[in-house]
């Protein structure tokens, strides 16, 4: 071979070579970022669906639903929402999300095969066999193409977006030097996150860029496609329009809701993730939206952001955080759901699958689909049904969450206790009390239950309150009171003079422990001078016989209350009854210097009384 033979066949093979890494070249660190001519070409290109329309071929609203249980026996289910029933089932190994095209349905079979099959009846069209030694991190369908990202798990890592047409044919590839994000697509345009900077836009016939954002303040780590839009982001959401090429927040069509730092709070899948490519807990713990740009920029559709936790769901208002309304799907996990326009499409781990009305959250429908889950797609846009009966208040919907027995949900529970606490009405008292009263409630819980009702300051709730003071110490009968303590602060809060015979009967009772009996006292001490005619007696009387006692003089706590609580009721005669405790030789050491202490404060002379106050027959 000469050398000018042996040079073109050189330039020959690194011209392969260089194909075949660069792919289309949509990926390169040198690309042109933020143009706003780019940017009308690509909204030039696409052809935007209708609205309110699901993307497969059929019109229909359909769930496209996965089996639970060992790859090998999985099934993929096709649920007509519309006629609330099955339209197909076939065997599908399926391993990822499935994704939705308009005459296919396509997701990952098995460890490396990509299979498409038809809306219509479920059959296999083509299959995709992905190269060894890659992983495949997610993909999208658009009309009858398939877009997936492959990532080589080599010497070198190397990212890839390819095309598969009609046939499972490779239609065109496009090479990354960096990690790329699960795509999306719409109208004849991908949409592909890539290091979480970039959001590139291809042509999908021809995998060419049409254009790319740089965005400048915030990372981004998804692309969501809807008939409403374009939407990328992370902890907030872009609309994808023509303020994009900014690159930053301020300039752009941006929002986010307001919503509770207690719970958890993702806009959508983190495209990054090869764990989310799949159906995962992040489908159980997101935030269901649809939204649209105005002159004021990003807004939510009815002002309301949907957050799904596992088996709860919590409707708040957009703009104020306000709550709305809430479901609780009691037993089972919510394993998928998703906002389709007017209710909000789900199915749980145990197969039922319904729908709630967006605005008010009544069940529109559930039924069986007679097979476990593990996720669900959704292709329904539009998709809409009328509830029949009317949604739980508020202050039911938190009530069943709060006394769930599920242990798995102590942070939602703490949140729902502290929603509670904002609502009106009896109802409230007694879902706190309930939990307060259960000795199987977990301890953070009763203590942030305990926390609220104090806070309330119910006094429409007083006789559920008194109620709770009823129960006795029986041993034959097996009954105790519970939670006195709690109840007693929250007596005291309220300040009602007709608590005090029930805390006075509990303080005289000798099973009530000395901790339980000092929030009594100082219940009685909060409830005021009105109550002082009834209650004196029995403070005098405790303190006087308490005040010898050598095992309180350590812990001085439970007699500083009743100190306390003799000062503000009982007027010369608490003082004198004080007074005689921090003189008299027979007091405690700590209890005589705390009552002396007390009595400074009220500028009262800490002599001590000639002879020890008297007790009343009533005592």
């Amino acid at each position: 071979m000469n050398q000018t033979i042996r040079r073109a066949a050189v330039l020959a093979i690194l011209a392969l070579v260089l194909s075949a890494c660069a792919g289309s070249g949509a990926f390169t660190y040198s690309a042109r970022d933020n143009d706003p001519t780019d940017l009308a070409r690509a909204f030039a290109l696409e052809s935007s669906p209708a609205a309110g329309t699901p993307r497969n071929s059929l019109g229909r609203p359909l769930a496209f639903l996965v089996t639970a249980g060992p790859v090998d026996g999985r099934k993929l289910l096709a649920w007509d929402l519309d006629a609330k029933q099955l339209l197909w089932k076939v065997s599908a190994k399926v391993t990822s999300r499935v994704v939705v095209g308009s005459k296919i349905v396509a997701a990952r079979e098995g460890a490396n095969t990509i299979v498409a099959r038809s809306v219509t009846d479920g059959r296999a069209l083509w299959s995709h066999q992905l190269p060894e030694n890659s992983t495949f991190l997610g993909a999208a369908a658009d009309g009858e193409q398939v877009f997936y990202v492959r990532r080589l798990d080599g010497a070198r890592r190397s990212w890839s977006l390819v095309a598969l047409g009609p046939g499972g044919s490779v239609n065109w590839t496009a090479d990354a030097p960096g990690t790329l994000g699960t795509p999306a697509a719409r109208g004849g345009l991908v949409y592909m996150p890539f290091l979480t900077q970039w959001l590139a836009i291809l042509d999908a016939k021809t995998g060419k860029q049409v254009a790319r954002l740089l965005q400048k303040d915030e990372a981004l780590n998804f692309v969501r496609t809807t008939s409403d839009g374009v939407f990328y982001g992370s902890k907030g959401i872009f609309l994808l329009d023509e303020h994009s090429f900014h690159g930053t927040r301020g300039d752009a069509t941006y929002g986010g809701a307001v919503l509770p730092d207690e719970l958890r709070a993702v806009y959508h899948s983190d495209s990054f993730s090869e764990v989310q490519a799949g159906y995962s807990a992040f489908d159980r713990n997101r935030v269901l939206w649809r939204a649209f740009g105005d002159k004021n920029g990003l807004r939510f559709q009815d002002d309301l952001a949907v957050l799904l936790t596992y088996r709860f769901f919590f409707a708040f208002d957009a703009t104020s955080g306000a709550l709305r309304w809430v479901h609780n799907h009691a037993r089972h996990d919510v394993v998928s759901a998703e906002h389709v326009g007017s209710v909000i499409a789900y199915v749980s781990l145990e197969g039922e699958i319904g729908a709630l009305d967006v605005k008010t959250g009544a069940l529109a429908f559930q039924q069986k689909v007679g097979e476990r889950l593990i996720g669900a797609t959704f292709d329904a846009d539009g998709f809409g049904a009328v509830a029949k009966t009317p949604p739980p208040t508020a202050t039911e919907g938190l009530a069943s969450i709060v006394w769930d027995r599920d242990a798995r949900f102590g942070a939602v529970k703490l949140y729902a206790i502290t929603a509670l606490g904002r609502l009106g009405g009896a109802g409230v008292t007694e879902a706190l009390l309930r939990v307060i009263l259960d000795e199987t409630t977990a301890q953070p819980v009763s203590q942030k239950a305990a926390e609220v009702l104090i806070a309330r300051k119910d006094a429409e709730a007083l006789p559920l309150l008194l109620a709770a003071l009823a129960p006795r110490y029986d041993f034959l009968e097996g009954t105790k009171p519970r939670a006195v303590d709690v109840v007693a602060r929250a007596l005291g809060a309220i300040g009602r003079t007709e608590a005090v015979p029930a805390l006075l009967a509990h303080l005289a009772n000798p099973e009530t422990s000395l901790g339980v009996a000092k929030e009594i006292l100082s219940a009685l001490g909060d409830i005021g001078a009105g109550g002082g005619e009834n209650a004196l007696p029995a403070l005098r009387t405790f303190l006087l016989v308490y005040r010898t006692d050598p095992a309180l003089d350590s812990n001085t706590s439970v007699l500083t209350a009743a100190i306390d609580a003799l000062l503000r009721l009982g007027g010369g005669a608490g003082r004198e009854t004080v007074a005689f405790v921090a003189g008299d030789a027979g007091t405690q050491p700590r209890v005589a210097d705390a009552a002396r202490r007390a009595l400074a404060k009220t500028n009262a002379p800490a002599t001590a009384a000639p002879t020890a106050p008297t007790p009343t027959p009533a005592e």
